[in-house]
């Protein structure tokens, strides 16, 4: 008797989940996830599908593609299923309608005129037009988006840069290369691999278009120039150099995040708030968590009972929920 029982009250309450569940998706808002916003649009994942709304919250281009990426220069990435069930990513523009047929199966957004694409079938990448036409031939094994009128490209294990002719401009010879941001570009120049960790990659430093090294290749990392600064490491330290190599934020952070609108999350001793290019406290460390500015706003996460996340502007004010 207690069996039948147990086994009635199981069914019940497994057809109460599935009632639950069938609501939660009836009622669900039909945002369950927002991208970045770019050109007034953001791509938005509804029930099942990727789509954009604008600013207002509006869904302007219908939930569609098995993925959409940001706008980038008017067009923006989307991958789409095709009759014979293989999925290839193309070009759409602001009203939705795909202006490069989708053909690819990796691309990234346009920069400087030109979008980074792969195709399978010999896993290499190259470049093309805005009118999908193939400028530079698909033969790396990776590449970079063309920043400053060159691009990283790597051939075997080596990176270099080359032009927009596809002119080698820097032969390959490092580890690992990033995209040119205000005059320099981040390298590392050695390269470690083991089972455990995969590849790693130390000895970061910064070269010209020359491929001269103006600063040194001695941090275990960093990443590239924004408003004058890039973020290094040392000894698990984070800190700031300026372009001459200077140290102008010490390295004494846990985590440094990048300078959005004049202001970094800074992170010590599990203990979030924001600091100026100078390095000067502006909002204090108190958030268990914290997020980059955008449009004077920032989500952070309260230390609090609840660990709620919640917006706050540059004076550290909480204007609302953030919603999470």
């Amino acid at each position: 008797m207690l069996r039948k029982r147990i086994k009635f009250l199981l069914v019940i309450s497994l057809a109460a989940i599935g009632v639950i569940a069938l609501l939660w998706w009836l009622l669900e808002p039909e945002q369950q996830e927002v991208g970045r916003f770019s050109y007034g649009l953001a791509p938005v994942f509804a029930k099942g599908k990727w789509g954009y709304l604008n600013e207002k919250g509006k869904i302007v281009i219908s939930p569609q593609f098995r993925w959409a990426g940001i706008f980038s220069e008017g067009l923006a990435v989307a991958q789409v299923e095709l009759r014979n069930g293989t999925a290839k990513v193309g070009f759409i523009n602001a009203a939705g309608k795909m202006v490069i047929e989708p053909r690819f199966d990796e691309a990234h957004g346009f920069l400087e005129g030109l979008s980074p694409v792969m195709i399978k079938l010999n896993r290499k990448w190259g470049f093309i037009d805005k009118t999908g036409g193939v400028v530079i031939d698909l033969k790396f094994d990776q590449v970079r988006g063309f920043t400053e009128g060159l691009a990283a490209v790597q051939v075997g294990q080596d990176w270099g840069y080359i032009d927009r002719t596809d002119e080698d401009v820097i032969r390959p010879q490092y580890a690992l290369a990033h995209p040119f941001q205000e005059g320099l570009a981040l390298v590392y120049t050695e390269r470690h691999s083991s089972p455990e960790k995969g590849a790693e990659f130390r000895k970061a430093g910064f070269i010209d278009r020359t491929g001269k090294f103006v600063i040194a290749p001695q941090y275990d990392k960093a990443w590239p120039f924004s408003q004058g600064l890039a973020r290094i490491e040392i000894d698990g330290k984070q800190g700031a150099i300026d372009t001459t190599g200077k140290m102008v934020i010490e390295a004494k952070y846990d985590r440094l995040g990048g300078f959005e609108e004049g202001l970094a999350e800074a992170c010590l001793r599990w203990k979030c708030g924001y600091i100026n290019v100078r390095g000067d406290s502006v909002i204090p460390p108190t958030f268990v968590e914290a997020r980059p500015f955008f449009q004077a706003r920032a989500e952070v996460k309260l230390a609090d009972s609840n660990s709620r996340w919640v917006t706050i502007d540059r004076a550290g004010n909480i204007v609302r929920d953030a919603g999470r």
